[in-house]
This record gives C-alpha cells, sequence and structure tokens, in this order.
C-alpha cells in the first residue's frame, strides 16, 4: 500500500441531539493515547524485564476561533461551558482524510478537563478546550467525508468610512471576502451582527457575494470605524 498524507481536513466533531457538529470555527487541533505499563513476571521471566499494559488512557484538545451561537454546522464553545454539559459525558470523534479521500474516525466518551477563551482588543476571540477520555474507543472508517466547517477560516478588518454603510475589496491585512461564506460580522462598537438576505436592519447584515451592507440608519462614525470579518475561505 503506497504511503499517504493523513490529516489535511481532521475535524473534531461533538454529538449533538444525534447529529456531528464541528465545535467552533476549528484551526487546530490533538489527540493523544497512552498506555500504562507495568512489570510482569511469569515462570518464563529470565534475565530481562517483562512488562504487559495495565490501563488505557486517551485524551483530546481543540482550539479554533469563539463563535457565539450554535448553528446546524457548528457549536459554539459556550456549549461546553453549561453546568449540564460540562460536568457529563460527552461523545466526540475525529476525522482524518488522507490526499486519496480515505476518512477514518477516531471517536469515544470524553469529559471536559478544561476550558479557556483569550481575546485581544482589535482581534477574533480564542478558544481551548482539553477532553479526558472516559471507557474504551473505536476507530473506524466512513464511507463519505463529512462537510469541513471554517477548517480554512480566514479573518480579517476594514474601516467603515463615515457615512457608509458597506465595505467590500481588500482589508488591511491584504485579504478579502468575496465570493467566500461569511461566518462572522462584528462592528468596533457592538455585538456581532446577525446575517439577513434582505436588506438589513437594526443589527444585521448583507452579503451578496462581493459587498458587505449594514444597516443604512446606522452608517460609519466620525473618522472611520473598525470592522472584523471571519470567513470560509472556499477554493
Amino acid at each position: 500500500m503506497p504511503d499517504v498524507v493523513i490529516g489535511k481536513d481532521v475535524s473534531i466533531e461533538a454529538l449533538v441531539d444525534g447529529d456531528y457538529i464541528a465545535i467552533g470555527c476549528a484551526t487546530g487541533s490533538t489527540f493523544s493515547f497512552e498506555n500504562e505499563i507495568i512489570f510482569k513476571t511469569d515462570v518464563n521471566a529470565g534475565l530481562f524485564r517483562k512488562k504487559r499494559v495495565r490501563i488505557s488512557d486517551f485524551r483530546a484538545s481543540v482550539q479554533g476561533l469563539v463563535t457565539l451561537y450554535n448553528t446546524t454546522s457548528k457549536i459554539s464553545p459556550f456549549y461546553f461551558l453549561q453546568e449540564a454539559i460540562r460536568r457529563s459525558e460527552n461523545t466526540l470523534r475525529f476525522v482524518y482524510t488522507d490526499e486519496g479521500g480515505v476518512i477514518r474516525i477516531i471517536s469515544g466518551l470524553f469529559l471536559v478537563q478544561s476550558h479557556e477563551m483569550t481575546q485581544q482588543t482589535e482581534d477574533f476571540a480564542e478558544f481551548d478546550i482539553n477532553f479526558e477520555g472516559t471507557g474504551n474507543l473505536t476507530v473506524s472508517e466512513l464511507e463519505s467525508p463529512p462537510d469541513p466547517d471554517c477548517f480554512d477560516a480566514e479573518s480579517d478588518w476594514w474601516n467603515l468610512n463615515e457615512g457608509a454603510s458597506t465595505i467590500s475589496g481588500t482589508g488591511q491585512g491584504g485579504k478579502t471576502f468575496a465570493g467566500h461564506e461569511i461566518l462572522e460580522v462584528i462592528r468596533e462598537m457592538g455585538p456581532p451582527l446577525r446575517y439577513t438576505s434582505g436588506t438589513p436592519g437594526d443589527g444585521q447584515y448583507a452579503f451578496d457575494n462581493t459587498t458587505i451592507t449594514f444597516w443604512v440608519d446606522n452608517p460609519g462614525t466620525i473618522g472611520g470605524e473598525k470592522v472584523f470579518v471571519l470567513w470560509q475561505k472556499i477554493v
């Protein structure tokens, strides 16, 4: 069998109401397995130590950008802060895809061990959740790949000029959201905006594949207002 590259589209998903949903806008994840090795003595032991496996442990972590709301394609890190969730077993799975499209899954029950969210001014908040495995794990194959949501996420920021109600083109970091799937839009003064397919109202934005439009009754402020945009790259 030829060697293949494993891990280009690795994702970590949680089982919620019968469906596996990607955790936040994940940018990285880890899975580790560990055997506890103890000494073994039997009638055949001679001059060399013999050992055996006693107990196996496994754990996982996921890092990425914070999303505030749960959707059908991604689950907010805040979901794991609920008392009923953070103190109970969660079914998680890692989905690995190789360059030939072959998929393998590692799944099991996990407990939330730690949950950290960090944020800086003028940047997106990030999360880091550590899970401890409990019980057994399984390794299996999946016939068709899942739809990876926001694993190729990019972000940049724009100046919303005074009196303007739209942004487009290239951001301050040289990136563009045109032609991609918008994941989140945040104006400098206020909470994340909600998407609408019609004319945007208070707290909403619209996107026509090239331009993001805001509520016309709330244009850019004097001197320009920063707008942060997160999107999923479509390649």
